[in-house]
């Protein structure tokens, strides 16, 4: 189960995607070790969610995600108070399109040998990329 509030020695913050190459020279063998890895600036919806708004939902289920997702586990797990972090409710308008319909578009696509909306990334981000991955599929 992961534990709501990391001990700061788990988490690291990258103020910058300038400083890559600094943090990974500097830090390499720490961020290998950590829970967490938090990036700024990557996503204009987990921008939103500051340091006050966790604090207000640390008595309830406060999700920083897609508000999809944030409805979903409302919606399976009725005996608990679960509610999105912002209550602007600022939706990710890219995550907002992940439904049935495109779902089965991009598979349909796949099985006839097409890939949709490609995107690449040079070696050292597509490891880290792994790394985050797994650590948060590990989790479930």
């Amino acid at each position: 189960m992961l534990r709501l509030q990391a001990p700061i020695p788990e988490r690291f913050i990258a103020d910058d995607p300038a400083n890559d190459a600094r943090i990974r020279a500097a830090r390499e063998a720490q961020v290998k070790e950590l829970t967490f890895l938090l990036w700024r600036g990557h996503c204009s919806v987990h921008q939103r969610f500051t340091p006050a708004l966790v604090d207000a939902f640390r008595s309830e289920f406060g999700i920083g995600t897609e508000i999809h997702l944030v409805s979903r586990l409302a919606a399976e797990h009725p005996d608990k108070r679960i509610v999105s972090l912002d209550p602007m409710v600022c939706p990710c308008s890219t995550m907002f399109r992940i439904d049935s319909a495109h779902l089965a578009w991009i598979l349909e696509g796949l099985v006839e040998g097409g890939v949709e909306n490609r995107i690449t990334v040079d070696g050292e981000t597509a490891r880290w990329a792994r790394v985050a991955l797994d650590r948060m599929l590990s989790i479930t």
